[in-house]
């Protein structure tokens, strides 16, 4: 498994779009604050970088205070085919622009994909039960889980897709 640290936003961070590849990498995982409105798909150079991944988990949290106009076109993210990947876990879901955009890039990319999980919990509070207080989060919860159910018609035939 490799871990990746993302700190500042977007226009920030300028991931190559020549990333080395990682062709023995099996499981992803990205933890990073987004804002929220804009987009995350600079990620998908380390995504198709990695030809072998099986599992990719993304863990965010909404800066909801920082304020940008649009979000980046998605016709800008290079289009991979992800032979391998079969899971794929949001942690953080909010159901804004920013989660859908990507979430719509990989199930369009991810061609043997068997199980989409979308934890709309804030990353460090995972491992306890849902609670209003315990995990605030700015903007509506039944939105969240009505644009994660979006996903579903999305979904290949085979594949299976988990609200938490």
């Amino acid at each position: 498994m490799c871990y990746l640290f993302v700190f500042g936003s977007a226009r920030c961070v300028g991931f190559p779009s020549n990333f080395p590849e990682f062709s023995n990498l099996k499981h992803l995982e990205l933890k990073f604050v987004a804002v929220a409105d804009e987009s995350i798909l600079f990620f998908s150079s380390i995504i198709g970088a990695s030809p072998g991944l099986i599992k990719l988990t993304l863990k965010y949290d909404i800066d909801w205070a920082t304020r940008h106009q649009t979000l980046s076109n998605p016709e800008q993210a290079r289009r991979y085919s992800h032979k391998c990947l079969n899971v794929i876990e949001f942690v953080g879901w909010a159901g804004i622009k920013t989660d859908v955009q990507l979430a719509n890039y990989l199930l369009e990319t991810a061609i043997s994909l068997e199980k989409i999980i979308v934890d709309r919990r804030i990353p460090r509070y995972t491992r306890t039960s849902w609670n209003e207080e315990l995990c605030p989060m700015p903007g509506n919860r039944e939105a969240a889980l009505l644009s994660a159910k979006e996903l579903q018609r999305k979904l290949p035939p085979r594949a299976q897709l988990i609200i938490v």
